[in-house]
């Protein structure tokens, strides 16, 4: 009986390995089965981000095209602007040099008069109105 007990014994050992056996491959099917449809859903999300950033990177590189365009329409203008400048810049030296050649010597307290050339000292002007510039001296 012995023998018979050891078949048995085994018989439900069999049993009961082959039984949790089973329910390891069922979950392992489950995992299997929920990873397959997680790593679908991570290909979709990934397929989509990869198309609304090529239409990004499309759209940014219309918006740099427009941008370089705009820039090369403007830069004649600003260059205008620049010579403008400079321009200004030297009527103002060339008009500051003149003035101040035109107002050498004149002492404290002379002023021009009736807009004829004349330097008269303050004291000696007519009473009438007339406009008058102060030059002070640069001493």
């Amino acid at each position: 009986m012995s023998h018979e007990k050891n078949v048995s014994l085994v018989a439900v050992s069999f049993a009961a390995l082959a039984y949790y056996g089973i329910r390891i491959l069922s979950k392992t099917m489950e995992s299997l089965t929920e990873t397959n449809h997680t790593l679908a859903e991570v290909r979709k999300d990934t397929r989509e981000l990869s198309e609304g950033a090529k239409r990004i990177l499309h759209t940014a590189g219309d918006i740099s095209n427009d941008v370089k365009g705009k820039i090369r329409k403007v830069e004649p203008i600003v260059d205008t602007v620049q010579d403008v400048g400079e321009m200004l810049h030297n009527v103002t030296s060339t008009v500051k040099e003149i003035a101040a050649t035109a107002f050498v010597g004149i002492g404290k307290g002379q002023v021009r008069s009736g807009g004829k050339g004349v330097w008269r000292k303050q004291k000696d002007l007519p009473q009438r109105k007339q406009t008058f510039i102060t030059i002070p001296s640069s001493t």
